[in-house]
């Protein structure tokens, strides 16, 4: 075996323990929903490996970085090697491959007041199907820009005092209500 077959899945379920990469990644693709990840890696966040585990434990079908190429795999643990992750130069690289009202940006609205009535809470959004999650990065959120181009903008409400969650904290309840919520033809997950 080969170094990239040898790959150690200590944080793969028991039964694939064994497993080569290979065989860990076509059973993937068999328990992967049609809805894929944006995420922006302009300043080398930490949060993108805990988005791509985050992404792969709830089979979703791709990972869009957007920006630099290089990130910091250990917070991954292994779950790049196991989806599809495509290298996106920019934004609009992204425009290019889905329609404007199927990018839904996940953000808080108090930081962007003029848009903040545009702001849907999270649990009551119709996810469309293969939507694209898009998420900013840490202490950044999603360009202006960018937020004002797209047609849907969700959020996770919070009732605590703390004001936001950690990109990778809300990357994941948002993964978990698409993967429990979003139309499939077949959903192996839940």
């Amino acid at each position: 075996m080969t170094p990239q077959e040898k790959f150690s899945p200590f944080n793969v379920k028991d039964e694939l323990q064994e497993k080569t990469v290979e065989e860990i990644k076509d059973w993937q693709k068999g328990v992967t929903i049609p809805y894929s990840v944006a995420m922006y890696n302009t300043i080398k966040d930490f949060n993108l490996a805990s988005v791509i585990r985050n992404a792969c434990a709830f089979g979703f079908e791709k990972i869009f970085i957007i920006g630099h190429r290089k990130w910091d795999r250990r917070g991954a643990v292994g779950a790049h090697h196991y989806l599809t992750i495509e290298f996106l130069p920019d934004f609009n690289a992204l425009m290019n491959i889905f329609e404007r009202d199927h990018i839904i940006a996940l953000e808080l609205p108090e930081h962007y007041p003029a848009l903040a009535h545009t702001f849907a809470p999270i649990q009551f959004f119709e996810w469309a199907y293969g939507d694209c999650l898009l998420l900013g990065e840490e202490g950044q959120g999603i360009p202006l820009e960018h937020l004002e181009q797209v047609t849907n903008r969700v959020y996770i409400e919070q009732p605590g005092a703390m004001r936001s969650l950690n990109a990778a904290t809300a990357a994941g309840i948002a993964m978990h209500n698409i993967s429990v919520h979003a139309p499939v033809e077949s959903n192996t997950l839940f």
